[in-house]
């Protein structure tokens, strides 16, 4: 999986962007949409959330896939 920000600010620093670009194949795209299902099963029952992608995915490699961050406070 890739992550592409579009409006890069500063290249040292976490990009704000208001559109991202998600390039998975179909076995890597469920499991992100069933990380976004877990996030939404924990705010429903909590009202801060703290949860990491890599966290989720049992075979998650920092080579070759994405984190995605999800913070609610």
């Amino acid at each position: 999986m890739k992550l592409y920000f579009t409006t890069p600010k500063d290249e040292d620093l976490a990009h704000e962007a208001k559109e991202g670009i998600i390039i998975a194949n179909k076995e890597d795209a469920i499991k992100l949409c069933a990380f976004f299902k877990t996030v939404e099963e924990h705010l429903k029952n909590n009202e801060y959330c703290h949860m990491h992608y890599q966290d989720f995915v049992e075979s998650w490699n920092a080579d070759k896939d994405i984190d995605i961050e999800i913070s609610v406070e």
